[in-house]
């Protein structure tokens, strides 16, 4: 079994970084492949071992992303005043977090909060 591209873990979910090279690891394992069919060249996993990344803080940082964050630090973040008012607007504002009218409600709330 060859993994190569998205299967391999090459392409990031979050900003689709690692196209072209998930894109260059399927063409180099579709010529181990034929090389090691038609020419009896090395096994495929073998050759493509060398080549594809070994994305060590990548590893590290999804370590630590799976562990994730005790309750009382997100809980702790979504009680702050700011967090709290960009929840209130996008929840319940009948325009959305993308109108101008949206963002003009929360800086003056924020605005008030100051003075207050």
């Amino acid at each position: 079994m060859l993994l190569v591209g998205d299967a391999a873990g090459i392409v990031s979910p979050l900003t689709a970084g690692g196209i072209h090279t998930a894109l260059e690891s399927g063409w180099r394992a579709g010529h181990a492949v034929a090389d090691h069919l038609l020419d009896g060249a090395p096994a495929p996993h073998r050759v493509l071992a060398d080549a594809y990344p070994r994305f060590f803080w990548k590893r590290r940082l999804r370590q630590l992303f799976d562990r994730g964050p005790p309750n009382w630090l997100i809980d702790a973040g979504l009680a702050t005043p700011p967090l709290r008012a960009l929840a209130q607007s996008v929840y319940f504002h009948h325009r959305g977090l993308l109108s101008p009218r949206v963002w003009s409600d929360l800086l003056r709330r924020d605005e008030r909060r100051r003075a207050g």
